[in-house]
C-alpha cells in the first residue's frame, strides 16, 4: 500500500469515530482518537481542563506524541481534528478529510446524544467554533477543514460505513 498511515478529520458527526473503527475493523491496525488520548492524559496526570493554558499545552503535548508514532509506527487509523494538517510533510500519511449535510449532522447528534433539533445545532456550533478557534489559535492555521490539506474528501451524507471506507481504502492502493 502507499500509505501506511491513515488520519481522519472532519465536523462533528460527518462519522470519524464510525468509519476509524471500520478501518481498523477491516485492515487489522491499531486506532484511536485524539480526543480520547487528550482526556485520557488529563486524567492520568490529575489536570484541570478548564484551565485554558493547559488544554493548549496539553493539547500540543498530545499533538507532538502522535506525531513521533506517526513517523515511528506504522498502521495506525486517527480520528483527528488537526493531526492531518499537521502530517503534510507525511508522505505516509493517508490525510482524509470527511464531509456531510449540516442537517444530516443535526440529526445523528440528535440520535447519539437524545436531544432536540435545536439542542443539537447550538451545541455543535458552540463545540465546533470554539474548537476551531482553539486550533487556529495553537497552530497558526485558519483553514484546517480545507480540503487542499487531504489527499480524499468524501462526503458522508448518503453513504454507507463500507462504502466510506471503501473509498479509504481505493485512495490508499492508488
Amino acid at each position: 500500500m502507499k500509505y501506511s498511515h491513515i488520519t481522519i478529520a472532519g465536523r462533528i458527526c460527518t462519522g470519524k469515530s464510525t468509519v476509524r473503527k471500520y478501518l481498523q475493523d477491516t485492515l487489522g491496525w491499531e486506532g484511536f482518537s485524539t480526543g480520547e488520548i487528550f482526556r485520557e492524559y488529563i486524567k492520568e496526570h490529575n489536570l484541570q481542563l478548564e484551565r485554558v493554558e493547559e488544554q493548549d499545552r496539553i493539547g500540543r503535548e498530545v499533538d507532538a506524541s502522535i506525531q513521533k508514532r506517526l513517523r515511528e509506527e506504522n498502521n495506525l487509523v486517527i480520528d483527528t481534528w488537526i493531526n492531518g494538517v499537521l502530517s503534510t510533510s507525511l508522505p505516509t500519511v493517508c490525510k482524509v478529510l470527511l464531509v456531510c449535510d449540516d442537517t444530516v449532522r443535526i440529526q445523528r447528534f440528535m440520535e447519539r446524544e437524545g436531544v432536540t433539533k435545536q439542542e443539537a445545532s447550538r451545541r455543535i456550533d458552540n463545540r465546533e467554533s470554539a474548537l476551531l478557534t482553539k486550533l487556529s489559535s495553537m497552530y497558526n492555521i485558519d483553514d484546517i477543514l480545507d480540503p487542499k490539506h487531504y489527499n480524499i474528501v468524501i462526503d458522508t451524507t448518503n453513504l454507507s460505513i463500507n462504502e466510506i471506507g471503501d473509498q479509504i481504502i481505493a485512495k490508499m492502493r492508488s
